[in-house]
């Protein structure tokens, strides 16, 4: 158990090196200059994660009026969201190069990615589908694929605080949620 983790960490640093010379090309942009009309929510895990993140589809709607969410989802965690008001479309997440296909057309402007690890694969959707806005936690290098500046992981808050976390750099301040 206690080498697993040593590798782990060892992996995760080799990672976040491996990643740098894309974090330093990349142009990081603070909060949105051009309005935000359609935004993509990154949740296709586990149930519980999909509840605690239902916070944040109030919020954007509430400081982003007009604004199309969409949530990409899982077959086991579509039903908690699917009667959402402040959700306008749920897409069922199928593979990487279908939603490339379906995504990259569709105008995204903001993606968030609310996923709370070291996985990549979030972070990679997040750049690839085109959005002009992506934001996400920073944590082993997956900030490389994000270009709004990233909060880092803040494991004394509330699991739902720290996903509004994410709209702070949008000038959606915390206490305004």
């Amino acid at each position: 158990m206690k080498n697993t983790k040593v590798l782990l960490r060892i992996y995760l640093l080799v990672r976040k090196w491996l990643l740098f010379p894309f974090l330093m090309t990349r142009r990081t942009v603070s909060g949105g200059k051009e309005p935000i009309k359609r935004v993509l929510i990154l949740r296709y895990d586990r149930i519980g994660d999909m509840v605690l993140t239902t916070p944040l589809f109030e919020s954007l709607k509430r400081h982003i009026p007009g604004c199309w969410i969409t949530v990409l989802a899982s077959k086991v965690n579509q039903d908690v969201i699917s009667n959402n008001p402040f959700v306008d479309e749920v897409v069922l997440y199928q593979g990487a190069v279908k939603f490339m296909r379906d995504f990259r057309h569709k105008g995204i402007d903001l993606a968030i990615d609310p996923f709370y690890s070291y996985e990549l694969k979030s972070a990679f959707l997040a750049y690839i589908s085109g959005a002009k806005y992506r934001v996400g936690f920073a944590e082993s290098g997956r900030e490389a694929f994000f270009n709004i500046k990233n909060p880092r992981p803040d494991p004394s808050k509330h699991m739902a605080d720290h996903l509004l976390s994410l709209l702070v750099p949008l000038a959606i301040k915390e206490d305004q949620m």
